[in-house]
């Protein structure tokens, strides 16, 4: 990496600039507009992040806790791979509402449903499960979002079958307004 000003780095992949603590500008702007998408989504209880074009503790923050919940590397810098992360994530989002969310998220489904539900999940793990590992929010509901959910179904208190459904969205939704295991 080539230093090119006090919180920045181009990177040699793709030269886009590395953004770090203390680094100012509109491609500072733009990733602070983009993780406020995300938190709008996935940390529905956390304020909106202030779009000044100043990377700083705040920034660093909301950047690190998207790295952990993408399950990347939780380094607070974006790079390549944090960005390809968010790329992912808003080309899931809708802009106009989805004609029909599925009723029911089951072993074998993909998509940006999910990816939420896997972020969810990664919400609860880091207050209930600290001592278990993150999930990677890739859009396949596979053997290890099952298991979580089934975790999760149990610790709530409610039936264990794997699948996503009204009860346990409920419980999830409880679980996001109130932030009790």
């Amino acid at each position: 990496m080539v230093l090119s000003s006090p919180g920045t780095a181009l990177g040699h992949e793709t030269g886009e600039r590395l953004l770090t603590f203390g680094a100012t500008g509109s491609d500072v702007a733009q990733w602070q507009e983009q993780l406020n998408s995300w938190l709008q989504v996935a940390r529905t209880e956390q304020g909106r992040l202030a779009v000044d074009g100043i990377y700083g503790p705040r920034t660093e923050a909301a950047t690190r806790d998207f790295q952990s919940a993408r399950g990347i590397a939780v380094d607070g810098i974006v790079g390549p791979q944090t960005r390809a992360s968010m790329a992912d994530f808003l080309a899931g989002q809708r802009t106009d509402p989805p004609p029909s969310e599925p009723t029911l998220l089951t072993r074998g489904d993909t998509g940006p449903a999910v990816g939420l539900w896997q972020d969810q999940l990664n919400s609860w793990f880091q207050l209930a499960r600290t001592e278990q590992g993150r999930l990677a929010v890739d859009g396949i509901f596979g053997p290890r979002t099952e298991a979580a959910t089934r975790d999760f179904q149990s610790a709530r208190g409610i039936a264990v079958d794997g699948i996503v459904g009204p009860v346990t969205r409920g419980e999830m939704a409880e679980f996001q307004e109130n932030k009790q295991p």
